[in-house]
């Protein structure tokens, strides 16, 4: 199989799976449900907690549900779409622009912004939870 083919297999397979497991699942996706052992060992949900519900509930067109949810849910939505639409437009163009931003360092203030929103998006899953 050559390089271009398989990439496009991933992307494809990676794409369906992502479909079919937001709108698909059969999991509870009610507020008391988790499948995070954070949550599970500690009680305090981490900052990922609601992402599934988030993402389920943007698909749905609840898009106020899904940011009180987890806001969270929206960015990793626009990320994986972007992340297909780049990794089709590498395929077609025959580039690899995927590769070469999942290999370059962050700098120290991309890093400080990830690591803001995290926080923030953290206290907001602790505050929402009472």
């Amino acid at each position: 199989m050559k390089p271009r083919e398989k990439h496009i297999g991933i992307v494809a397979v990676l794409a369906g799976y992502l479909y079919l497991f937001i709108t698909r699942s059969g999991l509870d996706t009610s507020r008391d449900f988790t499948v995070c052992l954070f949550k599970r060992l500690t009680g305090v949900p981490c900052p990922g907690c609601g992402t599934i519900r988030a993402t389920r509930l943007l698909f749905q067109g609840d898009i106020i549900g899904s940011v009180m949810t987890n806001p969270l849910g929206m960015v990793l939505l626009v990320c994986s779409v972007a992340f297909i639409a780049l990794s089709v437009t590498d395929i077609v163009q025959k580039t690899d622009r995927v590769g070469q931003i999942a290999t370059r360092p962050l700098r120290k203030w991309q890093m400080a912004v990830l690591l803001a929103l995290v926080a923030t998006n953290w206290v907001w899953n602790i505050v929402k939870m009472n």
